[in-house]
């Protein structure tokens, strides 16, 4: 068997060079000692309150850095949004609630509608009566009638439904005097009037005379009226 220079058998060491081997020195327990590697210290396993401390720890450092990043940029909106409190006041408010240019004031007041009065003739249409044919007959006829002489009410329908008078219906006849624009008491005094100027009556006569039913059929009330204004 061939050795090589350094192989070490039964505690000799060859030496190629003197082609002998050589007594190997026995080493040093203090040396050895020293020379042998220490182990690696053992790894420290974190406890489960330790880890939670770290967590909490890592976390309130992530909330200050996104605190104070939000914050920056809050405070540089405010600043752009606020602008210059000069600035501001150099720039005056063009809308016054009250203005000194009288024009213009009176271009912005709304002018008032005003409606207009209706005219006599559309008050007299909207106020006519609808009625028949017959009906508007029977009433400008009583019209007529007042026209000329005086009438009570009831001596008006029969006029115009009488036979030997405008001969209308009583029906149209009633329509009529009930849509007329008339004051009897005035009637009363009007008829009391022309029979002082054709005939003398006394004052209880003349009351008989125009609340009779034979002769001008007004109310007692109207015939007491008409007497006292005449005087009697």
């Amino acid at each position: 068997m061939e050795y090589q220079h350094g192989d070490i058998v039964n505690g000799h060491m060859y030496d190629s060079a003197t082609n002998s081997w050589v007594p190997v020195p026995a080493p040093d327990p203090a040396s050895a000692a020293t020379s042998v590697a220490a182990p690696p210290p053992p790894k420290k396993v974190l406890g489960k309150g330790a880890k939670i401390g770290i967590g909490i720890g890592i976390l309130v450092v992530v909330l200050g850095v996104i605190g104070s990043m939000s914050g920056g940029g809050s405070s540089d909106t405010k600043a752009g949004s606020t602008g210059s409190p000069t600035a501001a006041a150099s720039d005056p408010v063009s809308t016054s609630p009250t203005s000194s240019d009288p024009s213009a004031a009176a271009a912005t007041t709304p002018a008032p509608t005003s409606a207009e009065p209706s005219t006599p003739t559309e008050a007299a249409s909207s106020a006519a009566p609808a009625g028949t044919v017959s009906q508007m007959q029977a009433l400008g006829t009583a019209q007529d009638y007042l026209d000329t002489q005086a009438f009570s009410k009831a001596g008006l329908i029969d006029q115009l439904s009488s036979e030997y008078g405008s001969g209308f219906s009583k029906a149209d006849a009633v329509w009529a005097v009930n849509h007329l624009d008339v004051n009897w008491n005035e009637q009363a005094y009007l008829a009391g009037k022309a029979y002082l100027e054709t005939m003398h009556f006394s004052r209880n006569g003349l009351i008989q005379q125009l609340s009779s039913k034979y002769g001008s059929q007004f109310t007692k009330a109207q015939a007491l009226y008409a007497v006292n204004k005449l005087g009697l």
